[in-house]
């Protein structure tokens, strides 16, 4: 027992507490012929198998397997339905039990006292499970706190059925009624949140918004596109796109790094965060073409000996100058040099006519977030490099 997690013990508990009252409770059908106590016996069998079934959710729920990458969590969605199905025909057997003609009791403050203890018992099963469940996120776990809470009121009806026996009053019934409606009413929201789980709905609303101002609290972040959330389970998943104020895939990457520990730190029980940055659409672009002696495109980054730079508003070329190369003339890192002098003058795209010679140099670029691209597949350039 030491290996499972609170909600699993939660759950063995109910199974010997359900089980050692459905004993108890045949026993004293056995001596007071109480088809009342009888029907009580049944119903608290029906718990132990649905705490079973609880357990037996919870333990799958944490496996993973190459066919199912994202976890069985929803198998604890899937148990709840079936439970709150299980309430639900709880309430419709007190109705059947009000309608029906009265039993004979012929040991009544047996019968009645184990009415009563079912009854306590079954009440704070409920608190305790109801509890635990909430605390670890297990909705088949609260689901099953829920139906000990009808039991609880079963219970009751039984004990007033016992009771009025000393009477000739129908009591019994009229509570049944009353107590039948406050069943079906727990076992509505179970259903609901359960078919809204596996149907992929939506997270809850403030739990986005939450994200949302994580997300947005990052200066570099300068907008949101998109951002989703489902339930599996106990567990959340998010997806969110952004738009980043950087063109360097390392600052990008470190970014989203720094949200998933922050958002797994605010927001519990958070499974799996999917981030896509995008960079913001800049209107203006800077574009650096490397010349050779003659003003010619070259491959060579290092050794060229001026770099055209041309601004662009959008395709409207606002800026056009030659620039000196000053690391030109090194025995060592030309390209390395060049790089940063480029990344220095606010440089977007490198454009070579045709493979770049200095692989180191372009690496450094790209790290820097800097395109490299093919002059002819550039639009719009001037005139003269269209021509060369």
């Amino acid at each position: 027992m030491g290996s499972m997690g609170r909600e699993e013990k939660a759950a063995l508990i109910s199974t010997a507490v359900t089980f050692g009252l459905a004993l108890l409770k045949y026993a004293a059908f056995a001596v007071s012929g109480s088809l009342a106590i009888l029907a009580d016996s049944v119903h608290s069998l029906t718990d132990t198998l649905t705490s079973l079934l609880v357990l037996l959710g919870l333990r799958i729920s944490k496996r993973k397997s190459k066919d199912f990458p994202y976890g069985f969590y929803k198998v604890e969605n899937l148990v709840a339905l079936i439970l709150s199905l299980a309430i639900f025909f709880a309430g419709f057997e007190i109705l059947k039990m009000s309608l029906e003609r009265g039993y004979e009791v012929s040991n009544i403050p047996y019968a009645a006292a184990v009415a009563f203890l079912g009854l306590l018992s079954s009440y704070f099963l409920s608190i305790y499970k109801t509890k635990v469940g909430r605390e670890t996120g297990s909705p088949s776990l609260i689901a099953d706190g829920l139906h000990s809470r009808s039991d609880a009121l079963s219970s009751a009806v039984v004990l007033v059925g016992v009771l009025s026996s000393y009477t000739s009053l129908p009591f019994d019934r009229i509570s049944a009624v009353v107590v039948a409606l406050f069943v079906f009413r727990a076992g509505w929201s179970p259903l609901k949140d359960s078919l809204r789980v596996l149907l992929d709905a939506s997270i809850e609303p403030e739990v986005l918004l939450k994200i949302q101002r994580i997300i947005l609290a990052k200066k570099s972040i300068k907008r949101l596109v998109k951002l989703t959330g489902r339930n599996s389970g106990r567990f959340r998943f998010i997806e969110a796109v952004i738009e980043v104020d950087t063109d360097s895939l390392r600052e990008a990457h470190r970014l989203s790094e720094e949200l998933e520990k922050e958002i797994k730190a605010e927001i519990p029980r958070v499974d799996r965060i999917l981030i896509h940055y995008e960079p913001v659409e800049k209107r203006e672009n800077r574009v650096a073409v490397p010349l050779d002696e003659k003003g010619e495109p070259t491959l060579h980054l290092g050794k060229a000996v001026k770099f055209r730079v041309i601004d662009y508003d959008l395709d409207r070329i606002v800026k056009d100058e030659v620039v000196e190369n000053p690391h030109r003339e090194l025995q060592k890192g030309r390209g390395r040099n060049a790089a940063e002098f480029l990344k220095d003058l606010g440089v977007d795209v490198v454009l070579f006519p045709g493979e770049p010679e200095e692989k180191g140099a372009v690496l450094i670029l790209k790290g820097e977030g800097i395109r490299v691209e093919n002059i002819e597949n550039y639009y719009p350039l001037p005139e003269d490099l269209m021509r060369g």
